[in-house]
């Protein structure tokens, strides 16, 4: 059984694309689960259709949970499958054979892969593949590369086992976070193919980094000398800043002989530090962003 959850928040207009594409999986043995946390009837009026005929189970949230906390519930509570997917409300998938792909696959090589992910494409819809080739990983190995692995990533296109996800504490921090963490006990497979679209609307959640989410990050540095170090390799891109941070809690969970070494892996790293310009552009973007003022007071704090 595979289970795709529908995170859901206000977008009436953009979730019956989504949910039009997780029906139109060729995979049979499946469930479409949307968790509702709108305070409005806005998504189940659009969807009202597909519940009533029971092609999909809607839930609405009581109160308002947040992304992350939605992504749990769905996880934990209301998903029933052996596999389980994320797709959320503004995203939608485009090929319709993936899922089957990727059991079939699993089924192949005895049940051994822990989560399977794909590429996918950016408000543009890309022409699926008929291959079926995919490329197996031994997932600690391959996380060593953050430069890889990052580039790589995407929520999206993850079917990953839902026991193993659970018992690893899933979306903890965040969806990278919990990857990170499950690639780290077993083998992975990477289907080098589109199979979605990712929605770069704008405010999304996922875009954004909260009070909470800096006050996380930061705690993992405890003495000044590493605050600066983080501050003179200039990771200030969001995104550069997310996978680095997602790197250092993995790299917290390793034997202690090890921690020093592959910590100055990623520090080294040189794609982690050619990222001036496009942080210069990102903070001019975003310049009453929470993240800039943090930043500009740190600095102040430091030099």
């Amino acid at each position: 059984m595979v289970s795709i959850c529908i995170p859901a928040y206000d977008k009436p207009d953009l979730i019956l694309q989504c949910v039009k594409s997780a029906l139109a999986q060729t995979y049979q043995n499946k469930e479409v689960i949307v968790s509702d946390d709108s305070d409005n009837e806005q998504v189940y009026s659009v969807l009202k259709e597909y519940v009533s005929q029971n092609q999909i189970k809607y839930c609405q949230n009581k109160s308002r949970q947040g992304r992350l906390a939605n992504y749990r519930r769905l996880l934990h509570e209301l998903a029933s499958g052996d596999w389980v997917m994320m797709l959320d409300g503004d995203d939608y998938f485009t090929d319709n054979s993936y899922i089957e792909k990727c059991i079939k696959d699993s089924i192949s090589r005895n049940d051994s892969i822990l989560y399977y992910f794909a590429r996918h494409s950016v408000d543009e819809s890309k022409q699926a593949s008929m291959e079926t080739n995919f490329i197996i990983k031994n997932g600690f190995e391959y996380i060593k590369n953050p430069v890889e692995f990052c580039s790589k990533f995407s929520h999206l296109t993850s079917l990953y086992k839902r026991r193993p996800a659970i018992e690893s504490d899933f979306y903890q921090f965040n969806d990278l976070h919990g990857f990170l963490k499950l690639a780290s006990i077993g083998f992975i497979a990477y289907y080098p193919h589109f199979a979605g679209v990712w929605r770069n609307v704008p405010m999304s959640q996922s875009k954004s980094l909260s009070e909470q989410d800096l006050d996380n990050i930061f705690r993992c540095f405890q003495k000044p000398g590493e605050l600066g170090l983080f501050v003179n390799i200039q990771i200030s891109n969001r995104y550069i800043l997310y996978y680095f941070i997602n790197y250092l809690f993995l790299i917290n969970r390793l034997p202690e002989n090890e921690k020093n070494h592959y910590r100055n892996v990623l520090i080294q790293s040189s794609r982690f530090s050619d990222y001036f310009s496009k942080s210069l552009e990102f903070f001019l973007i975003h310049a009453n962003n929470f993240i800039l003022k943090f930043y500009l007071k740190l600095l102040n704090i430091l030099y």
